[in-house]
């Protein structure tokens, strides 16, 4: 309700937001949920590091894309800032 009422952005329906203090517990959920996905996963990160915690989620994505879900990362990759 608050990125609705302040952002002027609407969440999409049925999704919940969650804050995590400890990292290493979100990378958990994150995991976890990715490896539920039936149908796609859509990814959306400003800058991708290939640190241990991205090979994890890279197994995971490799097994859904078996399983027949439709995986789809967007990133910015290096060199595409601006400078002035």
């Amino acid at each position: 309700r608050y990125r609705a009422e302040r952002g002027g952005f609407p969440s999409y329906e049925n999704s919940e937001t969650h804050f995590y203090g400890d990292p290493a517990v979100a990378l958990e959920d994150m995991i976890r949920d990715l490896g539920k996905a039936e149908s796609f996963i859509f990814l959306e990160y400003f800058a991708i590091e290939d640190q241990i915690s991205l090979g994890r989620i890279k197994e995971v994505l490799a097994e859904r894309v078996k399983a027949g879900v439709l995986v789809r990362i967007f990133y910015a990759g290096r060199g595409t800032g601006t400078q002035s």
